[in-house]
């Protein structure tokens, strides 16, 4: 018997949270992009740090610089703490540049758009957003199944190199599975 590792890395579909407090505004936008992407709207930042936590399909995060509960900065920051690969995108109708520039920077925002934005151009920063994502996730992908191959012919050469130890460990790992049922 094999000591072998197993590495989960199956992507799952990704959606798109869109964070504003102007709920006229999130449903309008949602209704555009739900046209091709599944959506999740917020009304406010901490609405959406709990849809972050209990999901972990989405892909981007669509902001406006206020989600109304707190700074867009400060929901941008703790959303890349929670998803780090979520891509952030950041809208503002306001001219209030150290608060766009606090957004971009604690946030790492992908792309800024000022309001009103055309739904095409919406759509295109989504677009971009998803792709980025998809990038990120097969460089996860890419590095778990290198990493898998790794220990793999790590263990492939304890074999060859000390067939003893690498029997001691295979009595091992079966003695601590039956210890743990």
């Amino acid at each position: 018997s094999r000591i072998t590792a197993t590495v989960a890395v199956q992507p799952a579909a990704a959606r798109i949270l869109c964070v504003d407090d102007d709920l006229d505004m999130v449903v309008g936008m949602a209704a555009q992009l739900r046209r091709r992407w599944d959506v999740v709207i917020a009304a406010s930042g901490a609405a959406a740090l709990t849809i972050l936590e209990q999901s972990d399909d989405i892909g981007c995060i669509l902001c406006d610089v206020r989600t109304g509960d707190m700074a867009g900065a400060t929901f941008l920051a703790q959303a890349r703490e929670r998803r780090p690969a979520a891509v952030r995108v950041l809208l503002s109708s306001e001219v209030d540049l150290r608060a766009a520039i606090a957004a971009i920077n604690e946030g790492q925002v992908f792309r800024f758009l000022t309001k009103p934005c055309a739904p095409a151009r919406v759509m295109a920063a989504v677009e971009d957003a998803l792709a980025h994502h998809r990038l990120l996730d097969a460089e996860r992908v890419l590095l778990a199944e290198t990493l898998h191959g790794s220990v793999e012919t790590l263990i492939d050469v304890l074999e060859l190199a000390c067939p003893q130890l690498f029997g001691r460990a295979n009595r091992i790992k079966q003695l601590a599975g039956e210890l743990v049922r």
